[in-house]
Order: C-alpha cells, then sequence, then structure tokens
C-alpha cells in the first residue's frame, strides 16, 4: 500500500513547517528555553545546558531532512522518536500535576501552560509522521499537484494555527464557564 506524493508532500512540508517554527522561536532566546527544560525536571541538573540548543538543533536538522527525499523515512523516524520523547515528558508533568510549568513548544515568545490536548496534539503530529514516512506511489506529478500541495499546506498551516490559539485558551475558558 502507497500514499500519493501530494499527500506525502503536504505532511512533510507541514511538519517541517511546525518544526522549524518551534525551533527558531526556541533559539530566539534560548536562556528562556533553557529555563523550560529545567522545569520539566527530568534531566540532571545542568543539562540544560547542552539539551535545550541541542534541542533546537536537532529540530532544525529534522525540518531540512524531512523535505530532502532521500533520507524521508529516517527523518520520520526520528521525529517520532522525538515526538514521543516529548508527549512523555508532558505526560509525565501532568501526572504530577506540574500544569503551571511553560510547554517550550513554541519558545519563550509564546508561553502556554501544560495541558492534555498537548498530548494529543503531539499523537496527531505523530499520525502525521508515519503517513509522511509511508511508502510512496511513483505516479508522476502533474501541474494541478502543484496547486493541490500548495493549498493543502497553507490549509494545514491555518488549521493548526487556530487550533494552538483556540485550545491554548482551554483553560481560560472553563475558568469563566465555572462557576465562582
Amino acid at each position: 500500500m502507497t500514499i500519493d506524493p501530494v499527500l506525502d508532500l503536504t505532511a512533510r512540508a507541514g511538519l517541517a513547517t511546525v518544526l522549524a517554527t518551534a525551533a527558531l522561536h526556541k533559539v530566539r532566546d534560548l536562556d528562556a528555553f533553557r529555563s523550560v527544560v529545567r522545569e520539566y525536571a527530568l534531566l540532571p541538573n545542568g543539562s540544560e545546558r547542552l539539551v535545550a540548543p541541542g534541542l533546537a538543533v536537532l529540530e532544525i536538522a529534522l525540518a531540512g531532512a524531512l523535505v530532502w527525499p532521500p533520507v524521508r523515512v529516517e527523518a520520520c523516524v526520528a521525529l517520532g522518536a522525538l515526538l514521543l520523547a516529548y508527549t512523555m515528558a508532558i505526560g509525565i508533568n501532568l501526572a504530577r500535576g506540574r500544569r503551571h510549568i511553560d510547554c517550550g513548544c513554541f519558545g519563550p515568545a509564546h508561553r502556554q501552560a501544560l495541558s492534555g490536548w498537548m498530548v494529543w496534539r503531539n499523537l496527531v503530529l505523530l499520525a502525521a509522521a508515519v503517513v509522511a514516512g509511508w511508502p510512496v506511489s511513483p505516479r508522476p506529478l502533474e501541474p494541478l499537484d502543484f496547486f493541490t500541495f500548495v493549498s493543502g499546506w497553507l490549509a494545514l498551516a491555518l488549521c493548526w494555527t487556530a487550533a494552538a490559539r483556540l485550545l491554548g485558551q482551554w483553560d481560560a475558558v472553563r475558568a469563566l464557564r465555572s462557576p465562582t
């Protein structure tokens, strides 16, 4: 079973966009991102000095690898492992009751407290990585495929941004709805 090359391109471009955006936000204020990594309280003290920049570099490298067809499968596997690690880190802190800490997903400029929807979001990204790593149909691309790809990529970007904004405000909405 194979997937259509346009679906493959769209999934890889969407994932690469999310990764590159996240990495660039982290690099903008690396000191603040180091603090976020430290707040997760999952690594030995002081290791955030190396781990934080390492995560940003890894995200940038994976974004580039996703759009380079010869290594797309390996990039999808590595991305899957990274997403599982991020999901476990979020889940562990949620289980500890540490919802107050910043997820660090899009750097310090876009602070979001940990919440359960982030686990689901990462699982959706993981599913997209599986799709992007699936064997691709050898059918040649047609001129209309370019329009389909660009439209799909833009639609994914807009939906992703809207969902992130809306779900990021979910706790505030629940607080407004609950009786005081």
